[in-house]
């Protein structure tokens, strides 16, 4: 579902900026 996909971004995005 979309909201799986936006979930999913949403996921490394968050994990990409605790790495940044």
């Amino acid at each position: 579902a979309m909201e799986d996909v936006l979930n999913k971004v949403f996921e490394i995005k968050s994990k990409e900026s605790l790495h940044a």
